[in-house]
């Protein structure tokens, strides 16, 4: 385990900052964390699973594995794979956690060193100097059935300093419009007359 120092105050994250590096990459999130919760409802037997930890420390696995995935060709991203967890660093000034939400709105954690040294600002991670610390939070719909939203989220501790929803900007499927069916060859098929041709044929009638 690293060891943790206090020998100077932590940046405190900065939102503009945050969305500023982490814009671009919002749709690789996303499928991340909803591309987890479907490998999570694709697995078999899951029902036999009993606690919501278990499902929670899988789908957190799930998001680790594609994570890395989605961002290997990303140079401004590096994976930190340490303390049976994982975070990654984004273009060397925002370190990022992948975590459920609580009722707070904030990430579950299990109290630890490492996982006081990443929710206190005051606390150093050597060779990590300066980095602005946030998670990734899902938060499941009242069912427990699905992801309702994902969110960013910089904290003090317990305290919730800010928070901002990623949007889904992957967009439903497009499809194509229905195309104008032909007649069948052969078929009855009614055309009308131009107007000068009913008119002749009328006058025509009549005389």
């Amino acid at each position: 385990m690293p060891k943790i120092t206090t020998g100077r105050i932590m940046a405190i994250a900065i939102e503009s900052d945050v969305r500023e590096i982490l814009g671009r990459r919002e749709t690789h999130i996303t499928e991340i964390v909803q591309g987890a919760w479907n490998d999570w409802m694709a697995l078999r037997n899951r029902a036999r699973l009993r606690f919501a930890r278990t499902r929670a420390n899988i789908v957190h696995d799930f998001m680790v594995d594609r994570a890395l995935a989605a961002f290997s060709g990303d140079a401004g991203v590096r994976a930190i794979v340490r303390d049976q967890t994982a975070k990654f660093l984004f273009d060397r000034r925002v370190l990022v956690r992948f975590k459920k939400g609580d009722c707070r709105g904030l990430g579950i954690n299990i109290e630890t060193q490492a996982v006081l040294a990443f929710t206190d600002p005051q606390l150093l991670i050597p060779g990590l100097p300066d980095v602005q610390k946030i998670d990734i939070t899902y938060f499941l719909n009242d069912l427990q059935t699905r992801i309702d939203r994902v969110a960013v989220t910089a904290r003090d501790n317990d305290i919730r300093l800010w928070t901002y929803e990623i949007e889904d900007r992957r967009g439903a499927p497009v499809l194509p419009l229905p195309t104008r069916s032909r007649p069948d060859e052969g078929g009855n098929v009614v055309r009308l007359r131009p107007r000068a041709d009913r008119k002749d044929r009328d006058e025509n009638n009549r005389g």
